[in-house]
């Protein structure tokens, strides 16, 4: 069959859940609130988890709508997942004096993940498949400094 282009305007695609383009160009990344995100990471040397509840986002319908064309608005959407690192498989690390800027330190793991959304004006719901049939390629649990928090004292604890 090939790859499936997901621009193409051809494509079969009818969701697409992310929380929008802000204004300064940074993409599909948004502050969990505190009242919707549970986290559990007391000792990240064997895994942790995060239950995120009913986020709003919205349901642009494809990506090439979400990012390029805006033909028509995103749809008031909720998700919900429940993201489990298990396990250490190894220490990870790396750093960017440069251009980047980053610097993180952590583990290699395994993942396992569930998700939900709900898109009400559409009458929609989907669920995933249980977390447990789920298989990741690659997974890391780390700590991480970037920008302004860069070679500051905190990027040590």
């Amino acid at each position: 069959m090939g790859q499936i282009d997901p621009l193409a305007p051809t494509t079969h695609q009818q969701h697409d859940f992310n929380s929008g383009i802000a204004p300064s160009g940074l993409l599909w990344t948004v502050r969990l609130p505190d009242d919707r995100v549970e986290v559990d990471a007391d000792d990240l040397d064997d895994g942790a988890s995060m239950r995120v509840k009913e986020l709003s986002v919205g349901d642009y319908g494809t990506l090439a709508n979400s990012l390029f064309t805006h033909t028509y608005p995103p749809e008031a959407a909720v998700v919900s997942l429940v993201l489990r690192w298990t396990g250490n498989t190894g220490p990870t690390s790396a750093t960017d004096a440069g251009t980047n800027r980053f610097n993180f330190k952590g583990i290699f793991t395994h993942a396992t993940l569930s998700w939900s959304a709900i898109v009400p004006s559409m009458n929609f719901a989907f669920r995933s498949d249980p977390a447990r049939t789920s298989h990741e390629t690659f997974a890391e649990l780390v700590t991480e400094q970037n920008g302004v928090f860069f070679g500051t004292k905190e990027d040590q604890d």
